[in-house]
């Protein structure tokens, strides 16, 4: 495919009569959309006029159509900063990260009696736990806390425990030192 001056804008590569990859691309030349056709899922990819990779998103083929695998959006100077990981459907895992590749926060989503929780860890730029505990959520949002929740100062020390009951009211709230002694 090209445009009024002659210029690449698109191609569709088929096997079978089937297609199998398509893209187009900017009016510079680079790739701007991409995407890979194969007999059990698909990939899409999205690139900045720059030629740089911004997202990236898996397709599993279902029985109904495809059900979304896996998500990734990219920094526009390159770097990996939001992942998402989906499980017969439903959203299974989150991470970010901070642009120096170190691990921002991991939200683990699952059933717990019923209901959906997610186990949420995060982390300060230089790698360390900044705070961990469970959550329920709400319309896919963080709603109350669950049972213990952590939070750590900047050298990984337990600085802060507050503990929840499963309807997410305060049970017990503890302050901790530098050396972990209560406060």
């Amino acid at each position: 495919l090209f445009s009024d001056k002659g210029e690449l804008r698109g191609r569709v590569a088929h096997l079978d009569g089937r297609p199998t990859l398509s893209e187009s691309f900017w009016d510079n030349g680079r790739l701007m959309e991409q995407r890979e056709i194969g007999k059990g899922g698909s990939v899409e990819r999205s690139f900045s006029r720059e030629g740089v990779k911004r997202r990236e998103t898996r397709w599993l083929t279902v029985e109904r159509g495809r059900s979304k695998e896996l998500e990734q959006e990219f920094h526009e100077s390159g770097p990996l900063v939001r992942e998402r990981r989906w499980q017969a459907g439903e959203l299974a895992a989150e991470k970010t990260w901070y642009l120096n590749g170190q691990l921002q926060s991991d939200y683990r989503y699952a059933k717990s009696d019923g209901a959906a929780v997610c186990d949420v860890t995060e982390y300060y730029d230089n790698g360390r736990k900044r705070r961990e505990g469970r959550f329920t959520l709400s319309y896919g949002y963080l709603d109350r806390p669950m049972g213990p929740v952590r939070s750590f100062d900047t050298e990984g020390r337990l600085r802060r425990e507050v503990e929840y009951d499963a309807r997410g009211r305060l049970k017990r709230e503890r302050e901790f030192d530098e050396q972990g002694t209560v406060v």
